[in-house]
């Protein structure tokens, strides 16, 4: 239900955006006039620079006007908002939380308030008539407070993540050239790795599915788009499709991985294994993918997955790539050409629960920021609609108040 006069909380009411606050154009400031220093300059999208001076006292907002079209920003320090922008005054006599109008504008979607143009913008007189419901002034404070804080707790876990993600790819580089344990090492044409290990053409370890005919009788069966197909994770996802909705695909089994072949999703590191669980043990994916299933006794599929993340080799791929702009494909032949480092399996499996582990760790690590993201919503539209009250202390925090 959309909080209305009737239903506000006691001591709230409505009020046009307009009747608190002006929207005000940002100024220009070419990046060669820009002199070294710790303003922040700021464009529709964020921050793209710094300057010696500042145009906009602390604390602030900045909203988008071209480009990426309704963005709103919050700065906590003086800054310079260049003319692809609007900067917020508030209004004579207004006593306003700065970081409460920041959430009340974010939930907002001023993005709607885009005026089709040869260069479309946002329509600031649409904006400022935008209906919106104001608390006291102690209420703003408290709800932005708590905003604030589960904010905090999603950058914390950003930088975790950040943390995680680095450490894999210096596992990576370690583990899939240098190996575990190894003193004594060769050079060869992929670089120095482990005197033990092999050096051997992708196409002697795995194979690709080839086309398939297939009698289905289920009514519905396991089909991968791209979509479903991971750039950051292990395992691919798949939705149940009817047959005859199926009109073309690449037949792959549980336990294959499926590389994507197409820019730019090759290029973004598309690639996931198929999950055994998987219904009947086999699937029906997007004619973009490559359907590689290791030789077992060669190449595990979990290590063979690392080895395709791998930018020594995953570069080969990308650089052979043929077709016109935007339909380029990688190349089968380079693909199975192609030469990698093969240490033991009982070697191969160590590195691959290695990299696993990290990666199940920064998959606990996304999905608690998931949650996180979902309780901020949830709070967006209980607090600042009124549906959920907030409990002010007699010392209510002064923070950011105009």
């Amino acid at each position: 239900m959309r909080p209305n006069s009737r239903n506000l909380p006691s001591g709230w009411r409505f009020l046009k955006i307009g009747e608190i606050v002006d929207f005000s154009y940002g100024k220009g400031l070419p990046q060669n006039k820009r002199i070294e220093g710790n303003v922040p300059v700021v464009g529709s999208n964020g921050i793209i620079g710094y300057h010696n001076k500042a145009l906009v006292k602390a604390p602030g907002i900045v909203v988008g006007r071209k480009g990426s079209i309704g963005e709103v920003i919050f700065l906590a320090k003086d800054f310079w908002p260049i003319d692809t922008t609007y900067f917020i005054t508030l209004k004579k006599n207004e006593r306003i939380d700065w970081k409460w109008l920041f959430y009340m504008l974010k939930k907002s979607n001023l993005k709607r308030f885009t005026l089709a143009d040869v260069v479309p913008g946002l329509k600031r007189e649409f904006a400022l008539s935008l209906k919106i419901p104001l608390p006291p002034l102690p209420e703003q404070r408290k709800i932005a407070e708590i905003l604030s804080t589960v904010d905090e707790a999603i950058e914390v876990t950003d930088k975790e993540i950040e943390k995680a993600e680095r450490l894999k790819r210096g596992l990576m580089q370690e583990l899939l050239t240098r190996g575990i344990g190894h003193t004594k090492f060769k050079k060869t044409e992929v670089g120095t790795i482990p005197e033990e290990w092999k050096l051997m053409k992708l196409g002697d370890c795995i194979g690709i599915r080839g086309s398939k005919k297939l009698s289905i009788k289920d009514k519905k069966i396991p089909f991968i788009p791209m979509e479903l197909i991971p750039y950051n994770s292990v395992y691919v996802q798949y939705e149940l499709r009817e047959p005859e909705k199926i009109k073309s695909f690449t037949y792959c089994e549980a336990g294959d991985l499926l590389l994507a072949k197409i820019t730019p999703s090759l290029e973004n590191g598309k690639q996931g294994i198929v999950p055994q669980d998987i219904p009947n043990s086999f699937a029906l994916a997007t004619t973009e993918v490559f359907s590689l299933f290791p030789r077992k006794e060669k190449i595990l599929n979990l290590f063979l997955f690392y080895l395709l993340k791998h930018p020594k080799f995953r570069n080969v791929l990308i650089t052979s790539m043929i077709g016109t702009t935007g339909r380029q494909r990688a190349s089968k032949e380079v693909l199975l050409s192609l030469f990698v480092p093969l240490p033991p399996l009982s070697e191969q499996k160590r590195i691959a629960e290695v990299l696993s582990s990290v990666d199940d760790f920064i998959e606990s690590l996304r999905a608690r920021r998931e949650k996180l993201v979902k309780l901020k919503q949830g709070l967006m539209e209980d607090l600042l609609t009124g549906k959920r009250r907030v409990k002010v202390n007699a010392e209510s925090s002064r923070s950011t108040s105009g």
